[in-house]
């Protein structure tokens, strides 16, 4: 996490879950606000290759819920490797990012505009 993260391991809740064939998963959930929200949404998109953002783009309603969430799913074993690849397999890291903006509209504007999506 903290390689995809970029930013100090704090205030991280942990939870033990378990998959349909009792694989162990790990659930990590943080909160940034205002600073640290922003130096994280920057990170993530410097890491994105340009391939990664224009599939971001083009298939932005696979990604954006009903409630203007961006799930995005990362291959875990790249990642290990500083490899930050969006998957759609098994193994994956997912990253839910939440942003308080009025409308679906606008909230993919903000991705744009901030170049997290082409």
């Amino acid at each position: 996490m903290n390689r995809l993260i970029g930013l100090e391991m704090k205030n991280y809740q942990y939870k033990k879950l378990y998959g349909h064939w009792g694989n162990e998963i790990i659930h990590i959930f943080t909160t940034f606000y205002e600073k640290e929200a922003f130096d994280f949404l920057m990170r993530l998109t410097s890491i994105l290759c340009e391939e990664d953002k224009k599939y971001l783009g083009d298939n932005i309603d696979l990604h954006l819920d009903e409630r203007n969430r961006l799930h995005i799913r990362f291959d875990k074993q790249k990642a290990f490797k500083n490899i930050f690849k969006i998957s759609r397999g098994d193994d994956i890291i997912k990253v839910t990012i939440i942003i308080p903006q009025s409308n679906r509209t606008d909230t993919i504007d903000f991705y744009k505009k901030i170049g997290l999506i082409i």
